[in-house]
């Protein structure tokens, strides 16, 4: 459910960032936030491991939305698409088959 769903905003520092994830208390720790702007338009998402990269004592330094990371085209819908049409590109997604890198030897 969207409202239940982990979102941050693109201004937060990464201090603030670690606040809400963090500290929430949150017995079922999200490891991924979709970040929004100020309009509330979808930017992408942040994960957590993101944090690691900065040392702690810096988090205030930085905004979430310089870690911003683009969500994939193929997993966006447009809202004006129907949910049959969701659920079909989700089905035709899900079955498409799996390339694999591992040569077989003949």
């Amino acid at each position: 459910m969207l409202t239940e769903s982990p979102i941050v905003e693109a201004n937060d520092t990464l201090r603030e960032f670690a606040d809400r994830a963090i500290l929430s208390g949150n017995k079922n720790q999200w490891q991924r936030f979709l970040v929004k702007d100020e309009a509330d338009q979808l930017l992408g998402s942040i994960r957590l491991e993101a944090l690691k990269n900065i040392p702690s004592n810096q988090w205030s330094d930085y905004q979430v939305r310089e870690f911003v990371q683009a969500i994939a085209v193929d997993n966006q819908v447009k809202s004006d698409k129907s949910l049959l049409d969701v659920v079909g590109q989700l089905e035709n997604k899900a079955h498409k088959p799996l390339q694999s890198s591992v040569k077989t030897a003949h």
